[in-house]
């Protein structure tokens, strides 16, 4: 972010190639409820934009086609198979 030392903006994408419904960002997220990528109308593109400290070390795994009902049960995201992670270094 333009004249900001302290943060950045990392967008996480998703090529759809296979009928998706809806993707989920796992990652160490303060409000993962808000986690979900917005579908890019009229194309096969998904995104989210989030803003992250300068420094920041985290792996996060996308998740297409993610179910509520996946939830483990303390309310937090499981690991769902389909997912890869990845190691993000900022």
């Amino acid at each position: 972010m333009a004249g900001d030392d302290k943060y950045f903006l990392v967008t996480f994408l998703w090529k759809e190639i296979y009928e998706t419904h809806n993707v989920l960002v796992l990652w160490p997220s303060p409000t993962p409820q808000e986690d979900y990528l917005t579908h890019l109308a009229g194309t096969n593109v998904w995104y989210k934009t989030v803003r992250v400290f300068r420094g920041s070390r985290f792996e996060y795994a996308l998740a297409p086609n993610y179910r509520a009902d996946d939830r483990e049960l303390n309310g937090g995201p499981s690991q769902p198979s389909s997912t890869r992670s990845i190691r993000l270094l900022a």
